[in-house]
């Protein structure tokens, strides 16, 4: 990639973040085009930083029954399956008082057993881990990888790992970072990264995948991107799930910045590819998750191996993020 001068690449990210956090895009167009001028060809890229970056944070939550390796929660009733599992992209949210009061207007969550959370805060040193305090006052187990950020020192740009966390009512074993491949996004870079754990559930233990794709890449770069999931999730012997926030919106991206709508279906040519692995969703007629302008997206999804069946499915508005929730239900 060519160098190109700090203080502009700075105010690309500057105004990018601006823009994206405002959801005042109607100058983006212009803004981009003056930002692929400033900031050279883009290309792949692999960064070695990105896995020092992250770090798994896990909380065992003592209150909670232990499942016997038979696989039968202690105290548990049968009233509490089938599984329910939700995905949601927490858009940086760190009040827990806030958090919370949105997750208890819908039923579905409230009784929810496994959670799938991306672009979670960060966990600094001397500060709560805020979906720490989520998961204890809803009784529950946490795996994280917190948001962290760490300058690039050749570009003057951030290089920022979106944080993932995953709840459940059920204990975790054997979590694990799952690097996925880097591309270089011209500024603000995200390294990738899927938070994979086996839960053990009262139907028997199945293997969790938690992800956040990136967004200014197109169809092929993102089918990549999941290549490193999709070879884990083929080791496992049993039930798999695989959720996030894939951000698949069906746009051409020209030079990592400048979105041609109607070119590409990328929620197509990731149903496909996780089709040929075994695995099927049931959001594939589901309302949008994400909203911009006068367009809407299908950004997040949950996919389900063949071996686990849908007994419902939703999609719910919530007020602290720009995307709507997913959750799914599995049978008994």
């Amino acid at each position: 990639m060519s160098k190109s001068p700090r203080p502009a690449l700075l105010l690309c990210a500057i105004v990018e973040v601006w823009l994206d956090e405002n959801m005042l895009r109607r100058g983006y167009v212009l803004f981009v085009s003056l930002c692929l001028f400033l900031s050279g060809n883009s290309s792949e890229a692999s960064d070695s930083r990105c896995g020092e970056l992250a770090t798994i944070k896990v909380l065992q939550n003592e209150s909670v029954p232990a499942v016997p390796a038979h696989g039968v929660a202690a105290g548990a009733t049968q009233d509490r399956f089938p599984l329910t599992i939700v995905s949601l992209n927490l858009a940086d949210e760190e009040n827990t008082d806030r958090i919370l009061a949105d997750f208890g207007k819908i039923e579905k969550v409230r009784e929810a057993d496994i959670f799938l959370f991306q672009q979670v805060g960060r966990a600094d040193e001397g500060k709560d881990f805020a979906l720490s305090t989520v998961a204890q006052r809803l009784g529950m187990h946490l795996v994280a990888i917190p948001t962290r950020e760490q300058e690039k020192e050749d570009q003057g740009n951030n290089l920022r790992l979106p944080g993932l966390a995953s709840l459940s009512r059920y204990p975790f074993r054997n979590p694990q970072v799952i690097p996925m491949k880097h591309f270089d996004l011209r500024f603000n870079h995200r390294c990738r990264v899927a938070l994979a754990v086996t839960v053990d559930t009262p139907r028997g233990p199945i293997r969790v995948y938690n992800l956040h794709l990136d967004t200014r890449i197109n169809e092929k770069e993102r089918l990549e991107q999941l290549e490193s999931v999709l070879e884990s999730a083929a080791d496992f012997q049993g039930p798999v799930i695989i959720g996030g926030d894939f951000n698949t919106a069906n746009v051409w991206w020209f030079e990592r910045m400048w979105p041609v709508p109607g070119i590409q279906d990328q929620e197509e040519s990731v149903r496909t590819r996780l089709a040929s692995q075994g695995f099927y969703t049931p959001f594939e007629s589901a309302s949008p998750t994400f909203k911009w302008l006068f367009f809407s997206f299908q950004l997040d999804w949950i996919f389900l191996s063949h071996n686990l069946k849908t007994a419902d499915r939703g999609v719910e508005e919530v007020d602290f993020s720009d995307h709507r929730l997913l959750w799914v239900t599995i049978e008994s």
